[in-house]
């Protein structure tokens, strides 16, 4: 899997990946979340909301996805 990792990699957004970022995947369809502690999670969703408005969209992050999620 190593040698096609690059094949995972999100898509280059400038305030979410980098160059050479990394990907972790657990290989199940909604089970990657059960791989962070639930305080992370709700840091990153403060880190993705905060960064959207940064940019002015107006996606509604907080419907979309499951805020302060318990893995």
């Amino acid at each position: 899997m190593k040698a096609i990792d690059h094949r995972f990699l999100p898509a280059a957004q400038s305030m979410w990946t980098e160059r050479r970022g990394s990907t972790i995947r657990r290989g199940q369809s909604g089970k990657g979340v059960g791989l962070f502690e639930p305080e992370l999670l709700r840091e990153f969703d403060r880190d993705m909301e905060e960064g959207l408005k940064q940019l002015g969209s107006d996606f509604p992050y907080d419907g979309y996805y499951e805020l302060n999620a318990n893995g």
